[in-house]
């Protein structure tokens, strides 16, 4: 009879973890190991690296015939326990491989979940959130019931962060990402239809017209940044033209032409077809997105007198310009003659020293200020419109939601981070991201919390802020994280 007082043998061990990991290569990793995964995930993205580390050390360290004596004794020793170290050390060999290809894939779609493909969204989607309303809603539709895993993507060894949001055109998905490169999905299963190589990380969100992207590279430091037109079905670049310093700003395209903050270069059109410049409006730094709508262009500035600004969209000329209290990263919306932003004295990684941030509605034709609502914190978000109702994001944690006519105060959801990610909404309910890792879904009539996706989980470094904002397109939603991973929820 067996003493079972006597500890399992190493093969043992080593076989039953063996096929805990095949077992487990079905399942989520954060299913199996919920309160492990995200370290081992670390320490596994940089496994190749410490291993060649360490054989380096050691041929370093050692002399010529200490290898000599370690290869001897591993000789003797693998003689004496014969062949059941040496199918334990396979084993061994085997369960490293296995953990390397569960947490550490190269680039790879997940799949998660059923539901069938999203129906085609528009022909276009302009500008940032989609259009002057700023809803991120393609077509209109109701968004995500659940806030259940559809797919999830995620890049190889040279692993970075979304903070650009998507663009959904056509069932496709397109989004650019931290690693210099702008990416094409599949939007109902997640398949990488194409890549596109950038020269810098991209911030600026791409838009689609006319069958093509637009997008621009770059972050605030890049001085030697590209404003690009790419083929949406085939990743082709069709044009291309340099500025003197980043493009983090996202277009908007309207009869033809592309309008698009230039940095420290102040504001382009560009010709749709060829990139030509029409004009160019020197002056302000603008990494804000534009609103275009009755022949007139709008933007805010955050540096050195912030403002906003209304130009002739025809010469570029100077309507007029509004000096705002504090710095107006925001995107401006519009609608109905009126002029939607937000402002503060913080930027996109930092609150200022004094927190303090505004939401101001503007007479959309002369810039008269119709209302103001004061916020304990910055105001980095577009203010998303929808039936009379204006929400945007604080970076005190709140989403908003006031009368879009009078300012007036309706409800505040609270997050446990930061809401940078602009809201999007459909007829019922909100969504947005935060910087605690978290997608919520709330009610759009009352604030209340329909749910909330978690994704800390996948977390693979310790950054799982949400800085892009969701788009909504065929009953899902997509939004990239800052935890390397691009998701699509249903």
């Amino acid at each position: 009879m067996r003493n079972l007082s006597r500890p399992p043998s190493l093969f043992a061990v080593l076989l039953g973890l063996f096929t805990g990991f095949a077992v487990a290569a079905d399942r989520p990793a954060e299913a199996v190991l919920p309160g492990v995964v995200q370290p081992l995930q670390t320490l596994l993205s940089f496994l190749p690296q410490l291993l060649v580390g360490g054989l380096l050390a050691a041929a370093v360290l050692f002399r010529l015939d200490t290898w000599r004596l370690l290869a001897g004794r591993v000789r003797d020793f693998i003689g004496r326990r014969g062949r059941t170290w040496a199918v334990a050390l396979v084993l061994a060999l085997a369960l490293v491989a296995a953990a390397v290809w569960r947490f550490v894939p190269g680039p790879r779609v997940v799949a998660w979940g059923g539901g069938g493909s999203p129906p085609p969204p528009p022909s276009t989607w302009t500008s940032f959130m989609g259009g002057p309303l700023r809803t991120g809603n393609a077509d209109g539709a109701t968004g995500p019931r659940e806030g259940r895993l559809a797919w999830s993507f995620r890049g190889g060894l040279d692993r970075a962060g979304f903070a650009s949001s998507a663009a959904a055109w056509n069932g496709r998905v397109y989004v650019g990402c931290d690693d210099h490169k702008l990416y094409c999905f599949d939007a109902a299963n997640g398949d990488v239809l194409w890549t596109f190589a950038l020269r810098h990380e991209c911030f600026s969100s791409p838009v689609v017209a006319g069958g093509r992207v637009f997008v621009g590279e770059g972050l605030h430091e890049t001085v030697d940044a590209r404003f690009y037109c790419i083929d949406a079905m085939t990743g082709k670049e069709a044009w291309s033209v340099p500025t003197h310093s980043h493009t983090e700003s996202t277009a908007t395209v309207v009869d033809d032409r592309v309008f698009t903050g230039g940095g420290g270069d102040g504001f382009y059109c560009l010709d749709a077809a060829t990139g030509r410049t029409l004009w160019r409006f020197e002056g302000p730094h603008v990494d804000s997105s534009a609103v275009v709508a009755d022949g007139n262009v709008w933007f805010g500035s955050g540096y050195g007198h912030p403002s906003v600004y209304c130009l002739d969209a025809a010469s570029g000329a100077l309507r007029w310009k509004k000096a705002m209290r504090f710095q107006a990263w925001g995107p401006p919306s519009y609608a109905a003659g009126r002029l939607y932003v937000g402002t503060g004295n913080g930027d996109f990684t930092r609150s200022g020293p004094d927190p303090a941030g505004e939401v101001l509605c503007l007479e959309a034709a002369t810039g008269e200020v119709a209302w103001t609502v004061a916020v304990p914190d910055s105001v980095m978000t577009s203010i998303a419109l929808w039936g009379g109702v204006a929400y945007f994001g604080s970076h005190d944690g709140g989403l908003y939601c006031v009368d879009a006519s009078t300012g007036k105060r309706r409800w505040r959801f609270a997050t446990e981070g930061r809401v940078l990610s602009s809201p999007a909404v459909d007829s019922d309910r909100v969504y947005v991201g935060s910087t605690d890792g978290r997608v919520y879904a709330v009610r759009a009539s009352d604030g209340t919390r329909v749910w909330a996706f978690d994704a800390r989980a996948q977390a693979m470094n310790t950054q799982y802020d949400f800085l892009a904002s969701p788009t909504l397109a065929g009953g899902r939603l997509f939004i990239g994280c800052q935890n390397y991973y691009f998701f699509s929820l249903r």
